[in-house]
Protein backbone atom coordinates (compact mmCIF):
# COMPACT_ATOMS: atom_id res chain seq x y z
CA UNK A 1 0.00 0.00 0.00
CA UNK A 2 0.82 3.54 -0.95
CA UNK A 3 0.68 6.04 2.24
CA UNK A 4 0.97 10.11 1.95
CA UNK A 5 2.38 11.58 4.87
CA UNK A 6 2.46 15.29 6.44
CA UNK A 7 4.96 16.03 9.24
CA UNK A 8 7.00 18.97 10.39
CA UNK A 9 10.81 19.17 10.70
CA UNK A 10 12.93 20.19 13.69
CA UNK A 11 12.21 23.62 12.51
CA UNK A 12 8.55 23.30 12.33
CA UNK A 13 8.62 23.44 8.83
CA UNK A 14 5.74 21.58 7.31
CA UNK A 15 6.28 18.71 4.76
CA UNK A 16 4.66 15.55 2.50
CA UNK A 17 6.23 12.48 2.21
CA UNK A 18 5.62 8.87 0.66
CA UNK A 19 5.89 5.83 2.20
CA UNK A 20 4.88 1.87 1.31
CA UNK A 21 4.08 -0.76 3.41
CA UNK A 22 1.82 -3.60 3.92
CA UNK A 23 -0.34 -1.42 6.26
CA UNK A 24 -0.94 1.85 7.94
CA UNK A 25 0.51 0.19 11.21
CA UNK A 26 3.85 -0.56 9.37
CA UNK A 27 3.54 2.42 8.09
CA UNK A 28 2.93 4.42 10.95
CA UNK A 29 5.77 2.43 12.93
CA UNK A 30 8.61 2.72 10.08
CA UNK A 31 7.80 6.52 10.05
CA UNK A 32 8.17 6.94 14.20
CA UNK A 33 11.50 4.77 14.15
CA UNK A 34 13.44 7.54 12.22
CA UNK A 35 11.78 10.26 14.58
CA UNK A 36 9.17 11.58 12.38
CA UNK A 37 6.20 13.43 13.73
CA UNK A 38 3.62 12.59 11.72
CA UNK A 39 0.42 15.49 11.01
CA UNK A 40 -1.34 12.90 8.61
CA UNK A 41 -1.09 9.47 7.19
CA UNK A 42 -3.49 9.00 4.68
CA UNK A 43 -3.81 6.03 2.45
CA UNK A 44 -3.20 6.90 -1.16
Amino acid sequence: MRFLYEYRTSGNEPRQGEIRAADRDAAFAALKARGIRLLSLPEE
